[in-house]
């Protein structure tokens, strides 16, 4: 996907194709592909009930259900073991939960969060903590 030159006008090519990067590259996308085949733990929190608490907690458990097994010990927070990646699981819960269901998304082995249904100062906080520099302690 991404092209590489060798410099003093030579053509880019596919980087791919620039043979002391293949080997590496390689092995990079194979070990990604493995990753995403292993299961991943989930923490779903989803928002303040708004009058539709059982009627979301149904819908979400059903969902759930089928991407993989899933646990309920806070009331309104899951925890879900599955094979899928984080996009398939985000756009399975927004599907089949009602309209207006707050959802945060935790994958904690790649520290990725999704989330769906915050108003958009919600989602510009969340991008704001994912991606705020932390600047170790001097001691």
């Amino acid at each position: 996907m991404t092209r590489k030159s060798s410099g003093d006008g030579e053509p880019f090519l596919p980087a791919l194709d620039y043979a002391p990067l293949r080997v590496r590259i390689e092995a990079a996308l194979e070990s990604r592909s493995a990753r995403r085949a292993e299961a991943s733990n989930f923490v779903i929190v989803s928002g303040p009930d708004s009058g539709v608490g059982p009627i979301r907690r149904q819908a979400l458990a059903t969902s759930l259900n089928t991407v993989g097994r899933f646990a309920e010990p806070i009331p309104g927070t899951f925890l879900l073991r599955s094979g899928r990646p984080l996009t398939d699981v985000r756009r399975i819960l927004t599907s089949a939960a009602p309209d207006g269901t707050q959802l945060m998304i935790c994958a904690p082995r790649d520290a990725k969060p999704g989330w769906t249904g915050l108003s958009s100062q919600g989602a510009e906080a969340v991008r704001a903590a994912r991606d705020a520099r932390i600047n170790p302690s001097a001691d």
